[in-house]
């Protein structure tokens, strides 16, 4: 397809671009950003635009909060995954902008007796314990938030 068909094909040429006979297949992947989390105050508030995000989370001098958006104010299926890139000292708390639910699992790989189920908590919060790769992922559905967290050693979820 040539440039000047492109122009014919209406709405098509804002979706995709070809030189000479180029294939006008759509990306297979959309790429987000990766963002580090910086504290202020010990606490850090998550950007209701950024779904689909990976956040490093360092470790901190202090216990730190980490806050969701209020799920309400979501668009269904909003997502982030928060990394841990940095051995803890200090308990970070993952909490919701508004008093909503969360609802899932963190669970130690390494020992299967080290899991927290989540049923209608305000907050989930890792302890002190948490090692770099250590990971959480929360997901709404605009009531609730959802969460599914994987730790490498003996973290506690709270």
């Amino acid at each position: 397809m040539t440039q000047a068909s492109l122009s014919s094909a209406g709405s098509t040429q804002n979706q995709f671009s070809a030189i000479g006979n180029a294939s006008l297949a759509p990306p297979l992947i959309k790429t987000k950003s990766i963002i580090t989390v910086v504290y202020a105050s010990n606490a850090f508030t998550v950007n209701l635009h950024d779904s689909g995000c990976v956040y490093l989370v360092p470790a901190n001098g202090s216990n730190a909060t980490i806050n969701l958006p209020a799920p309400a104010s979501c668009p269904m299926g909003t997502n982030y995954k928060f990394i841990f890139n940095a051995s803890a000292t200090h308990t970070t708390a993952f909490t919701s902008a508004t008093a909503s639910k969360i609802y899932g699992l963190a669970v130690s790989p390494q020992n299967a007796t080290t899991y927290h189920a989540y049923s209608g908590a305000t907050t989930a919060t890792a302890s002190a314990s948490v090692v770099t790769g250590d990971s959480a992922d929360f997901w709404t559905d605009q009531t609730n938030w959802y969460i599914n967290a994987q730790t490498q050693a003996n973290t506690t979820w709270s």
